[in-house]
């Protein structure tokens, strides 16, 4: 009788479910990035399974994506180098350190922040929008 091999079982950073891998684009994005000569560290396959279980990875899984709860990201677009990449992006509650309130920093913002204005994927804004506009507008007066 032959034993049944079970696959691993991440916890999804986006819905916070656990999903077997060969229902997340972990190792498809992995691949990508390779096929992209985008990955850094030139690890050894799995490296994106090993970090998504160890909580290193910002990634969602293929329920989330269809549901239009996360993003997939572009990691080859990203800036990143000591940091995983974004595979996905996802609404994150973050505390304002001027007013003290939480904010959202949405899924389309950290897509728009990542790869477009090309940040490091470990920056985070620390206010929220109403703070960020009265900050600027108080160093241009």
């Amino acid at each position: 009788m032959a034993q049944s091999r079970k696959s691993p079982k991440l916890i999804c950073p986006c819905c916070k479910k656990p999903r077997n891998i060969d229902t997340t684009p972990l190792l498809e994005q992995e691949a990508e990035l390779r096929r992209q000569n985008a990955d850094p560290w030139r690890r050894a396959e799995g490296w994106a399974i090993e970090a998504a279980g160890a909580g290193r990875l910002q990634w969602a899984c293929n329920q989330c994506i269809k549901k239009g709860l996360a993003i997939m990201g572009a990691p080859a677009l990203q800036t990143f180098c000591d940091h995983g990449p974004y595979f996905a992006y996802f609404d994150v509650e973050l505390h304002c350190e001027d007013c003290g309130k939480q904010f959202v920093f949405s899924a389309q913002e950290q897509m728009f922040w990542y790869e477009q204005l090309k940040f490091w994927v470990q920056s985070r804004p620390k206010q929220c929008a109403a703070c960020r506009r009265a900050r600027r507008q108080n160093a241009t007066e």
